[in-house]
């Protein structure tokens, strides 16, 4: 992802003003007024496909739903997906948890009768709902609540170390919140997030995370490799490498004795009488008996 190829001119003039309706005229991040409308999810995320078979991405690419207004500074740190200096996730991941533990429940049930369904995700109006009915947001708020976190201190180039605690705090989206869970999960490859982010934080990720990726019916297409790494697969194979290896063992052991064996009676026939090694060992054709015995005779009458 790079902020080049993930800027506003990924989204529609419609779809850019309804993002502005929605989350406001200044950076969603830190405030600061002309923003780009940027896409949450890129274009180019090479992981688009696995999301998608998981049944985790239902929403449009193009649409206010994966659009957020970034300054030009938080939009290049968001996008810096080896080392991102920003990213945001829902306040209450328990919610996501829990929805897909009894989601996989439902799942569960409806294949053993034989009649498969897919995966169902929390939309936004989802989230927002269960905040409402738990008095997390008020009941007239458009939208559930985000947490905005700065991995790194880039906010006027970190002058105001202070500054980043003003833009701390929880924030409404309008967006689908699998957009911004992907994005907070792949953060978990950074060592800044284990540095900045709570531990309970981080353990809710990862649960969701397992949960989401873990369950193997939902990515089928990968189950050959899946299967090639499972350490069952592979202590198999690691136990038929070693039988071949003590196969091979045994028979060079086996070819050794051999070897030594016949040395053994070369050497015990060469120490009764050295002529085995003569190099005149052939009967020629003029070869008569009487001189092959008195040749050869004391061989035969040491055997």
């Amino acid at each position: 992802m790079s902020a080049a190829s993930s800027g506003s001119n990924a989204f529609s003039e419609s779809t850019r003003l309804e993002t502005k309706a929605l989350a406001g005229l200044n950076c969603w991040a830190c405030n600061t007024t002309q923003p780009q409308i940027c896409p949450v999810v890129a274009k180019e995320d090479p992981q688009r496909d696995i999301w998608e078979e998981a049944g985790l991405f239902t929403f449009s690419y193009e649409s206010a739903e994966n659009a957020i207004p970034l300054c030009a500074s938080c939009h290049v740190e968001f996008d810096l997906a080896i080392d991102p200096g920003y990213v945001f996730f829902p306040t209450d991941l328990k919610f996501f948890i829990d929805f897909e533990m009894e989601d996989r429940e439902r799942r569960r049930i409806a294949a053993e009768n034989g009649h498969p369904i897919r995966r169902q995700v929390p939309t936004a109006v989802q989230y927002r709902t269960h905040q409402q009915e738990n008095g997390m947001i008020s009941s007239d708020a458009i939208c559930g609540l985000y947490r905005r976190v700065f991995l790194k201190n880039i906010l006027h180039g970190g002058i105001f170390p202070d500054l980043v605690r003003s833009f701390a705090t929880s924030k409404e989206w309008h967006g689908n919140p699998m957009a911004s869970i992907r994005r907070a999960i792949a953060a978990l490859g950074s060592s800044r997030f284990y540095v900045v982010v709570d531990p309970e934080i981080r353990s809710d990720l990862e649960r969701l995370r397992n949960l989401y990726f873990g369950d193997e019916t939902q990515n089928p297409e990968s189950a050959h490799l899946r299967d090639i790494y499972k350490l069952d697969a592979q202590l198999d194979n690691k136990r038929h490498l070693e039988d071949q290896d003590d196969s091979g063992r045994a028979a060079k052991k086996m070819k050794d004795q051999e070897t030594e064996h016949n040395i053994n009676i070369v050497e015990g026939m060469g120490s009764t009488n050295q002529c085995l090694w003569d190099p005149d060992w052939v009967l020629g054709p003029d070869s008569t008996s009487n001189k092959v015995m008195q040749r050869y005779g004391p061989l035969f009458s040491s055997v």
